[in-house]
């Protein structure tokens, strides 16, 4: 399915999730996915589509480059993802963190995945894009795995 399969999950949605997963892949050039990845950050940039994510994902972003000690290109990423058009960053509030709570006592979520899924699900999110299939469990929105397309 390919590219075709994220363009037709793109159509049924507006309002996306993104987990971390996405984010790496499109930025460090992942041959395995960013065919996949490309659709997706390209209608965020033409306003078609809106995304969330929790500020998470800038700490999971931002391990490799701290592992490398460069804060250079440690700006040059955040510079990147902080200007990257539709996409909000959302802090978890006592709202997201209940519901997060409640992802890990039904659905076994760790509690990165589960604040993941809360701020997509208080956001508004119908689509969740991943490559971690614990997103399944989340009956709130539809969840594309990327693995699957490949």
């Amino acid at each position: 399915m390919g590219p075709e399969g994220v363009a037709a999950f793109l159509r049924r949605h507006r309002r996306l999730g993104l987990e971390s997963s996405v984010f790496i892949y499109q930025f460090e050039g992942n041959p395995r996915y960013t065919g996949l990845t490309r659709p997706v950050f390209r209608d965020l940039a033409g306003d078609r589509v809106r995304a969330m994510t929790s500020v998470i994902t800038i700490t999971e972003i931002l391990v490799p480059t701290w592992k490398l000690d460069d804060p250079e290109l440690r700006d040059q990423i955040l510079n990147r993802v902080m200007n990257f058009p539709n996409i909000d960053w959302i802090a978890a509030d006592t709202r997201i963190s209940d519901v997060a709570a409640l992802y890990r006592a039904r659905y076994r979520l760790r509690t990165p995945d589960a604040i993941q899924a809360a701020t997509a699900t208080v956001s508004g999110a119908t689509g969740f894009v991943t490559n971690d299939r614990v997103f399944t469990r989340i009956p709130s929105f539809e969840t594309l795995i990327l693995e699957d397309l490949v």
